[in-house]
């Protein structure tokens, strides 16, 4: 696990070099840790949507940055926040 953590800090660490101190650095990195990560714990084959409109009941409750289904399940959403915020 600590391998898939240090290439991720690694994989930010590049995008802000390349891109910048923005919240977009973080997309890729991220969606290459959840990923991972899921591989990692036997979560069966995950699968991210990025930028979902979120529903419950029939509001648009929010637009997550990415929305994480593992087995056709939505599991959770991550939210990114600009390095150093937060």
């Amino acid at each position: 696990m600590t391998d898939v953590v240090d290439k991720f800090v690694a994989d930010v660490r590049i995008q802000v070099s390349l891109d910048g101190v923005r919240e977009e650095a973080l997309t890729a990195p991220a969606r290459e840790l959840v990923l991972a990560m899921a591989s990692l714990v036997g979560e069966g084959r995950a699968r991210i949507t990025e930028k979902p409109s979120v529903v419950v009941g029939s509001e648009r409750v929010g637009a997550p940055d990415m929305q994480v289904h593992v087995d056709g399940l939505s599991r959770f959403v991550v939210e990114l926040k600009k390095p150093g915020k937060g």
